[in-house]
C-alpha cells in the first residue's frame, strides 16, 4: 500500500475517518473494541451502543429531561429522565436492565432541569415546588427566601457552586438569582435553605440583576449566569 493510500480519510462514513486503509474497504484490524464509529463501504464495523436501546424502552411518552443523579458513591450514580407524562425514571446502569419509574406527585411540568448535592437530586421546572429526592424518597423541603412564600418560590433551574444552591428562573422574580445557605459537614440541609437576612454571615443571599436569568452554570472555579430581556 503506498503512502498515498495510507494516509487518504474516507469521507461521509457515520463521521468515522479511516487513516490506515483504502478509500474502499477498512480492515478487520482497524475496528477494535473501543471503536464507535459505524462505518459503511467495509469489511468490519461496530455499531454505537446505548442511546437507541435507552430511547427505545419508554412507550408511553416522549423524554423531555435527561440527566444524571450523582451519589456519595459512585457505584450508586444513576441515569435520571422525565418523561411527557411527568414521570420520573431512574436507571442504575449495571443493575437494572431498564429505566425503572420512580413513584411520585410532584410534576405537572415535565420540562425539568436537574442539580445534585452529596447523596440528593434536585429537581426545578419554574411551575412546581423544587423537589428533592434521596435514593427513591421524594420530599419538598426547600426554605424560600423571605420576600417570597413557598407557593411563589418556583426556581427553574439551578446549581451547585462553592457549597451553595444558586437557583433562578423564579417567575416571581425574573432577575433574581437565589443563593441558598452554605452548607457544612455537620449540616448539609443548609444548601436548601433560602431564608434569612441577605446580611447575616451564612445567610440565603440574592443577586439582582438588570435582565431575567434565563441559565445558570457552574464549570471549574467559576460560575456562569446567563442573562436576557424580559
Amino acid at each position: 500500500m503506498s503512502t498515498t493510500e495510507r494516509t487518504n480519510p474516507v469521507w461521509s462514513n457515520a463521521g468515522g475517518v479511516n487513516d490506515f486503509g483504502s478509500a474502499i474497504n477498512i480492515g478487520d484490524g482497524e475496528c477494535t473494541n473501543l471503536s464507535l464509529n459505524t462505518r459503511g463501504d467495509a469489511d468490519s464495523f461496530r455499531p454505537r451502543e446505548g442511546y437507541i436501546t435507552v430511547a427505545d424502552l419508554h412507550a408511553g411518552g416522549n423524554v423531555t429531561s435527561l440527566g444524571v443523579y450523582r451519589r456519595n458513591v459512585a457505584s450508586g450514580n444513576r441515569l435520571v429522565r422525565v418523561t411527557s407524562d411527568n414521570k420520573l425514571w431512574y436507571w442504575d446502569v449495571g443493575v437494572d436492565a431498564s429505566f425503572v419509574e420512580v413513584v411520585q406527585g410532584y410534576l405537572s411540568d415535565p420540562n425539568v432541569s436537574f442539580s445534585g448535592f452529596q447523596d440528593w437530586l434536585f429537581l426545578f421546572n419554574g411551575v412546581d415546588e423544587p423537589v428533592m429526592f434521596q435514593g427513591t424518597t421524594g420530599s419538598e423541603p426547600f426554605t424560600p427566601p423571605d420576600a417570597l412564600l413557598t407557593a411563589t418560590f418556583l426556581p427553574a433551574f439551578g446549581t451547585v457552586f462553592s457549597g451553595r444552591l444558586w437557583v433562578a428562573g423564579v417567575p416571581a422574580s425574573p432577575n433574581t438569582v437565589f443563593i441558598g445557605k452554605a452548607a457544612t459537614a455537620g449540616d448539609p440541609e443548609f444548601i436548601y435553605q433560602f431564608d434569612g437576612s441577605t446580611f447575616g454571615l451564612g445567610d440565603a443571599n440574592e443577586i439582582l440583576l438588570k435582565d431575567g436569568v434565563v441559565a445558570i452554570q457552574s464549570v471549574t472555579g467559576a460560575l456562569v449566569i446567563f442573562t436576557g430581556t424580559y
